[in-house]
């Protein structure tokens, strides 16, 4: 059997299916499993035990409106038999009906359903459910059957190894605590924590913890990166833009705890096995929190939240109800439990 799977776009998204690919692998050990995703995240996929093969979906470049159709035509000629189409989206849909794949598994969303040969409803239920059960839910597949509904993302020795490297030559003692601060957010301003209180949470750390506070994060986040640098007293050392993915998944490996905002970063720390405290506002936490035991959700509900924007139209109420004291206390016992761990 040949089965396709058309990734999510988001870097948290598609590691918040990768479950759903273990389980996949699970329920056919001998199959083809090629997945289509975007460049931007392909590296998420790359050693993955559930994928033979990655194929690029280059829609912001070569697959860029009538592009769709050379994509669907080049997938005809390898001849899937089945299809799960992980993305709401009509597009992702469309293509993969042109592709002519005989079974096509997908949500009913975004009037797509004659394109699916199986399209499932999105109940309240389960909209209701963390992104990873909901893809799960697409082979009727619970955590159990599964074996874990965990993200877990597995990197290389050397890749390890590297990072190791990497952050002794920034000058970080191995006898020392290191957390990575996260204080970007591509989707948008509404989902950041303000950035003078990420600094004033790297001063504390670095005095009562003796901390050393690295900043991660995506390119373009290298503005809001550089206040909290500017704002803090005590040293920083600024990656933001400056990492590839699985290399900031290694450097994030490295860290005894991570503080971030909800963004794909996050969702990196969480999956390669770093405790995060996760600083909520806009976005629900019961379908994309980090998932574990381990990690701190922080949020105080307000009655606009969540709302989903990009950029907050009032006052940013939901984020900046939450204080510097807060996460400082939230990321220091965190600290402490890894250290006691070992």
């Amino acid at each position: 059997m040949k089965i396709l799977v058309r990734e999510t776009n988001w870097l948290g998204d598609v590691l918040m299916s990768l479950p759903f690919l273990s389980a996949l692998r699970r329920r056919y050990p001998e199959a083809h499993i090629a997945v289509l995703v975007r460049p931007r995240t392909a590296a998420i996929l790359q050693h993955h035990p559930g994928v033979d093969k990655l194929l690029m979906c280059e829609e912001e470049g070569r697959h860029r409106g009538m592009g769709l159709f050379n994509l669907a035509g080049d997938l005809r000629t390898l001849r899937y038999d089945v299809a799960y189409i992980l993305p709401n989206s009509f597009s992702s849909a469309l293509m993969v009906w042109l592709a002519r794949v005989p079974e096509r598994i997908g949500y009913a969303t975004d009037g797509r359903s004659l394109l699916l040969s199986r399209a499932l409803k999105k109940t309240p239920a389960l909209r209701s459910m963390h992104e990873t059960l909901l893809y799960l839910n697409l082979l009727g597949t619970g955590p159990e059957e599964a074996g874990c509904a965990e993200p877990r993302l597995q990197l290389l020795t050397e890749e390890e190894d590297a990072a190791r490297r990497r952050l002794a030559s920034l000058g970080l003692k191995e006898d020392r605590p290191v957390v990575g601060i996260v204080p970007g957010a591509v989707y948008g301003t509404a989902k950041r924590w303000p950035a003078e209180r990420f600094a004033a949470v790297a001063d504390r750390l670095s005095r009562a913890c003796e901390a050393q506070v690295v900043l991660f994060g995506a390119g373009g986040e290298e503005r809001v990166a550089r206040q909290v640098e500017s704002a803090a007293g005590s040293k920083v050392i600024n990656l933001v833009g400056q990492t590839r993915l699985r290399e900031l998944a290694a450097l994030m490996k490295c860290c005894d705890g991570v503080v971030s905002n909800d963004t794909g970063a996050m969702h990196v720390a969480a999956a390669v096995g770093t405790p995060v405290v996760a600083v909520f506002g806009p976005t629900n936490p019961v379908t994309t929190a980090p998932v574990g035991g381990r990690h701190t959700l922080l949020r105080h509900p307000v009655d606009c939240s969540p709302c989903l924007l990009r950029h907050c139209p009032i006052n940013h109420r939901c984020m900046r109800a939450i204080s510097v004291d807060e996460v400082f206390e939230a990321a220091q016992q965190t600290i402490e439990r890894a250290r006691e761990a070992g």
